[in-house]
């Protein structure tokens, strides 16, 4: 099970005028400007990578983000699952929340790539929750098989979260408690600048929620 990172955010949680705000920073001119927005959008930028996708230490996506998941082969049920009244396998999609799935190929017995029908698979969990999005056969189908081979099925999904009065690729839906950690990161770094030593500190970190494991 891989992941492949196919169109990244265009935007960072927090803009560059909100930081500007938040670090008392005054802008002047037409656009207006600071002499230390270069720096700012930097921190801004590392911090959201420190938070923000498969390398993120949440878990999650934040803006907007095209992924490949890539497995060797469709889910089958274990023994246990069937034990306890499972009926479905499922694919859990990583970095929540998930926005929609584009679609699912796969490498069929002929070593043929073929699409999978919308109408042939099921998606829960969709939307702007933190609980990880499930794929699952739809009634009357189940999982076609594959060839034997690495990364016989791909899946490709959009995640981040969304703010129905803001749709697209803002930051308008991303939680309050995400931008309060980088702005309070934020002012850290700013204020410690010239300490290579500084990392995330540890009152920003208390401020996000509680990271997401990837794959578990």
């Amino acid at each position: 099970m891989t992941l492949n990172l196919v169109t990244a955010p265009t935007v960072e949680p927090i803009t560059l005028e909100q930081a500007r705000a938040h670090l008392r920073l005054d802008a002047e001119g037409s656009p207006e400007t600071h002499p230390d927005d270069e720096l700012v959008q930097g921190l801004i930028i590392g911090l959201t990578k420190r938070l923000d996708g498969n390398a993120g230490i949440l878990g999650r996506a934040l803006c907007t983000q095209t992924w490949d998941l890539f497995l060797d082969e469709f889910p089958c049920l274990t023994t246990q699952e069937i034990q306890k009244g499972k009926t479905s396998p499922d694919i859990k999609v990583p970095l929540p929340p998930l926005q929609y799935v584009e679609f699912i190929r796969y490498v069929d017995g002929d070593g043929v790539e073929q699409t999978l029908s919308p109408s042939a698979y099921q998606v829960a969990g969709a939307g702007n929750g933190d609980a990880r999005a499930r794929i699952v056969p739809a009634p009357t189908y189940s999982w076609p098989s594959t060839r034997c081979q690495p990364e016989a099925v791909r899946v490709r999904f959009v995640a981040g979260y969304l703010d129905n009065s803001s749709p697209g690729d803002t930051q308008a839906g991303v939680p309050g408690n995400i931008k309060l950690g980088i702005k309070a990161a934020l002012s850290w770094l700013y204020e410690n600048r010239g300490d290579a030593s500084v990392d995330f500190p540890k009152q920003a970190l208390a401020l996000l929620p509680a990271p997401i494991t990837m794959f578990g």
